[in-house]
């Protein structure tokens, strides 16, 4: 009977789908054929191993927003990753995985840009790459035919875990991550020695330079070990080349087929073995072994590197048998989110200075820590005869730190220099006693006494006691006589009193000295020789004596004292007398006496930057790569390296002076914002320099230490250029905005142009690239986006990448919008030969062209650069990548570019609306493609003119500063200086409520951001 031929079709579809393997039969088999490919994206695919126990792919990192991991982990346990690619550093949405051929696996970026590939490790004698396998063990490998050997597996490349059927080779190792969310490698490893001993050591981060091991396995035998092995039945052992086994696993534990199991090194260097049933996964994970048990008391080697906690914090045993950190008391965490990181002193280090005297004085202390060490810190042994005899010889040593005494033996002890190291507190720790040392004083009470004497467990002074323990008529009399006497303080002598009080304090305990008005007056012959003026006074120079050789120093006279002006006074004060660093002006002294305020610094000899480097020779490259690096490294100092975190607000050429060395020294804390170690921004009034002060001053956002870092990105670049950041005199207008030129001359590849053809910059061309992408990344809009002053300091002195690593991950989502990389035919074909001109710049022609995005096609603007050099393709991106972060107040939308041969395009989206309005008066959105809406309208220009009668721009002032009506109505109001905004107006100043409002909605009505003008 013949069969219909309905039925003959089925069959054949039938046979041929079973012939043809699907994707996902392919992934169900274990096996991942070349050309296949997986995507970072959220909800992804995985290729899983044939039982469906690992899976390898992308892994979404929690609390890390877009960032994916390549990596295994247990499919039904996804949470636990077992091993990881490209040294653990995260990829963004869109990278991607490929199997290829002659490479292996090929980890790429959104742009293609290859990451991390296998070439280099695969093995064998040549040929090709068949195939890769996720294998049931979690062992991805990558093999050229079915009975053959894996080229490569994932298995010889361990990170922080071992999985049955795993083993490591002598020298073979597993090292910990960074931090149980940052995969990067940690300061932990476990590793297989030549004498067979299994070793946990401490590594240096930035060497890898391995420390003693706090923890060995039983002894092994020399020369006869063959490598480590964890089976895949669960058994662990170091074999050895005659065949014999030493036992790795705890006594009496039998591995069963039914659990999962895994060896990692922990991030806090503790080895922990896991089990968890296969059939429960929801009882997750059993520990059934930690190694070592306590691994704060340790074995104690001369070479332990700063310990397990850090410089001077202490190692706990916690609950759970892993280690936790706790401060002495005296110190704080160097970086609150990292508790193994070490701690810096809260107080003012020692000084050996005058220090027998003022220890004596009881400017030191020491504080008894119990059941507690800092390992192999001594620099010296003492024989001391009782408690009392060690701690006061430790007082008397300004390089003690700490100090030990014990009873048992010879009543001997030891000093301890700091930095103290491999701290730890455990009940084995049987020291009779503990000292360490801290400051008696507390530096942050009154800032204009800060010096106030504290006492440990808030006992009372002995004059308290000697008080109170008096007959109650001897206290009577002490009572009455001490009324009349701050009776006759408050009204005869109140304020000369409290200024000797505090020079007396000042003196004893600090280098701020407290100066009487007449003696800054006869130091600087009545205020005779001016160095300069700021926004709150004059800057006179004189000669003081400091107890020795008479110095010039530089006072300050601060005028029009007002509530604002005190504040700003007792701030420069309270922040300048705590901070000591090379890059920072040094405070001397200051004089607070009636209404006069003065503050007396260091003289600078080579005056300020400004003057240095927009005078008439420009300075040698040397000396600004010199002052730039300065200036860095101090402003760092602010940020992250004193005892609390100081915003400076106000950096600019001005306020950077230069000593007799040319270096730079950081001026002019008045504007300066603390922060308490647990803070991350504050909320304030606008402060600092039109200029240099970063958006988010004018847009009501939280102000953090990256305001500073925007100022000194403006500031880089006049340091780069020998120029101002606004020079309105230039006949090039496109060069009158400093930043919108460095951007230009960037992209174009013209830094010849850019530093006036400065032959010895252009010389060190790398370095004057590296310095212009710095100041560019330093001026993002958005605060988040800028680096931090501790990355500046490395590019700037070249040890670390500039943007490329940093901002490479968000070409494609937040800079090329929905085309991304375009061909140059693609262009030619869009712009129908180049056909329609739009316009020409500096650079190159701009032509009206067509494309399609994924939907409907959209008009682009397509900007074609001419004389452009031959870049690599890393050097050209990274000039994308700089446009795309900048959002820079003059471009539209980024759409996508083309770098292909000699060719050098970029696409911007094109602005269908012309621009409307006359110059001067238009809103910023009319530039940025955003919708046009009645904000357009509020815009508070004509206010200010109708408040000043002066016109938006006038050139023809003599005054500078005053040439734009709207910086300088915000300097006047910045300043509390209307009378000069309005001309002396007796009429407007009569009404100077009415006045400051009006200016004050102007202000309001400038906002860059539509949303945060008000309405009509």
């Amino acid at each position: 009977m013949a069969w219909p031929l309905s039925c003959t079709l089925s069959l054949l579809t039938l046979i041929i789908l079973q012939s043809t393997p699907s994707p996902v039969a392919a992934q169900n088999s274990g096996n991942i054929s070349v050309g296949q490919s997986l995507t970072a994206k959220i909800n992804g695919t995985s290729w899983l191993s044939p039982s469906k126990h690992f899976a390898f792919g992308f892994h979404r990192l929690p609390n890390r927003g877009d960032l994916f991991l390549l990596a295994i982990w247990y499919a039904n346990i996804p949470d636990t990753i077992v091993w990881h690619a490209n040294d653990g550093n995260p990829v963004p949405r869109g990278s991607s995985v490929k199997i290829t051929a002659n490479e292996g696996l090929v980890l790429t970026d959104p742009q293609g840009t290859n990451l991390w590939n296998t070439s280099s490790e695969l093995i064998g004698d040549g040929g090709w790459v068949s195939y890769g396998f996720m294998n049931d063990t979690g062992n991805f490998a990558l093999k050229r035919s079915s009975n053959s050997i894996p080229v490569w597996q994932s298995f010889d490349h361990p990170t922080d875990t071992l999985l049955p059927g795993q083993s490591l080779e002598v020298d073979g190792s597993i090292n910990s991550r960074l931090s149980e969310t940052n995969y990067t490698t940690g300061r932990f490893q476990y590793h297989l020695t030549e004498d067979g001993i299994m070793a946990l050591n401490t590594r240096d981060l930035s060497t890898g330079y391995l420390y003693s091991a706090y923890y060995i396995s039983d002894p092994g035998n020399p020369g006869q070990t063959q490598r480590y092995v964890y089976n895949e039945s669960g058994y662990m052992y170091i074999l050895r080349k005659d065949g014999s086994v030493h036992n790795m696993l705890p006594d009496g534990y039998t591995p069963s087929q039914d659990q999962y199991q895994r060896l990692i090194l922990s991030s806090d260097g503790i080895l922990i073995w896991y089990s968890a049933s296969k059939a429960s996964i929801s009882d997750g994970w059993f520990r059934f072994q930690v190694l070592p048990e306590n691994m704060c008391i340790g074995s104690s080697p001369a070479n332990l590197g700063v310990g397990i906690c850090g410089s001077n914090n202490l190692c706990i045993l916690g609950d759970n048998k892993r280690p936790m950190c706790e401060r002495a008391q005296g110190y704080s965490l160097i970086d609150p989110n990292v508790q193994y990181g070490g701690c810096k002193p809260d107080f003012k280090l020692q000084n050996c200075e005058d220090y027998a005297d003022r220890s004596m004085n009881g400017e030191y202390s020491l504080v008894q820590l119990q059941n507690t060490d800092f390992v192999n810190n001594d620099y010296e042994r003492v024989d001391s005869r009782s408690e009392a005899d060690c701690k006061d010889s430790c007082l008397k040593d300004c390089f003690c730190a700490a100090a030990s005494f014990s009873l048992y033996g010879s009543n001997s002890g030891g000093w301890k220099k700091a930095p103290l190291f491999n701290g730890k507190k455990d009940s084995s720790v049987n020291y009779n006693f503990f000292w360490i040392k801290v400051r008696s004083v507390n530096m942050s009470n009154d800032p204009l006494n800060p010096f106030v004497t504290v006492t440990p467990n808030g006992k009372m002074t002995t004059p308290i006691k000697v008080l109170f323990g008096s007959s109650v008529s001897v206290n009577l009399l002490l009572l009455v006589a001490i009324g009349f006497g701050l009776y006759f303080i408050y009204h005869k002598k109140k304020l000369k009193k409290s200024n000797e009080g505090q020079r007396k304090t000042l003196r004893e305990y600090s280098h701020v000295h407290y100066f009487s008005y007449q003696e800054l007056n006869e130091a600087t012959y009545g205020f005779k020789e001016e160095l300069g003026r700021g926004a709150f006074g004059v800057v006179y120079k004189g000669m003081v004596s400091g107890g020795g050789p008479s110095i010039y120093v530089a006072v300050k006279k601060l005028d029009r004292i007002s509530s604002d002006t005190d504040k700003e006074f007792k701030t420069e004060v309270n922040v300048i007398g705590q901070t000591h660093h090379k890059n920072l002006v040094q405070l001397v002294g200051f004089c607070k006496e009636g209404d006069q305020r003065l503050l007396v610094y260091e003289y600078m000899s080579n005056g300020s930057l400004a003057d240095y480097l927009f005078g008439d020779m420009r300075p040698s490259w040397v000396d600004r790569v010199q002052i730039a690096q300065g200036t860095a490294t101090g402003l760092l100092y602010l940020h992250e390296e004193c005892s609390t975190q100081i915003i400076h607000c106000d950096i600019k050429p001005q306020n950077i002076l230069l000593d007799e060395y040319h270096n730079a020294r950081i001026s002019d804390f008045g504007l300066a914002k603390l922060l308490v170690l647990n803070q991350t921004h504050t909320n304030t009034a606008i402060r600092g320099t039109k200029g240099y002060v970063a958006p988010e001053w004018f847009r009501n956002k939280p102000v953090t230490v990256k305001v500073d870092v925007y100022s000194f990105g403006v500031l880089l670049l006049e340091i780069i250029c020998c120029r101002k950041s606004v020079c309105m005199e230039l006949v090039e207008e496109e060069a009158a905005v400093l930043t919108d030129w460095a951007f230009d001359c960037y992209l174009s590849n013209k830094l010849d142009v850019l530093v006036n053809d400065d032959m010895e910059a252009l010389k060190d061309m790398i370095r004057l690239k590296r310095f212009v992408m710095v100041a560019l990344w330093c001026i993002q809009e958005d605060p988040s986006l800028r680096p931090t002053m501790r990355t500046v300091t490395q590019m700037l002195d070249g040890l670390a990448e500039s943007t490329t690593d940093d901002i490479d991950q968000q070409i494609k989502e937040e800079l090329c919008g929905t085309k991304g990389v375009l061909g140059y035919q693609e262009l030619n074909e869009a712009t129908y030969g180049f056909k329609e001109e739009l316009g020409r710049g500096a650079f190159g022609v701009v032509y009206k062209g067509m494309i399609r995005g994924g939907g409907p096609s959209i008009c682009v603007a397509v900007k074609k650069l001419d004389r452009v050099s031959s870049d690599t393709a890393k050097e050209f991106k990274t000039e994308v990548n700089v446009i795309g972060q900048t959002h820079h107040k003059n471009l539209v939308q980024l759409v996508g570019f083309c770098k292909e041969g000699d060719q050098r395009l970029l696409v911007y989206e094109y602005m269908s609306n012309a621009i409307r309005g006359t110059k001067g008066y238009v809103a910023p959105e009319w530039f940025r493609n955003k919708p046009v809406t009645v904000k357009v309208d509020v815009f508070g220009v004509l206010l200010l003119e109708i408040i000043c009668c002066q016109k938006s721009v006038c050139m023809e002032l003599v005054e500078e500063e005053a040439v734009i009506l709207t910086d300088w109505a915000f300097d006047c109001y910045l300043s509390n200086k209307q009378d000069l905004l309005v001309n002396d107006d007796m009429e407007a100043l009569k009404d100077i409520i009415r006045l400051k409002r009006f200016v004050m909605v102007a202000l309001w009505c400038i906002q860059e951001d539509p949303s945060l003008r008000p309405t009509m």
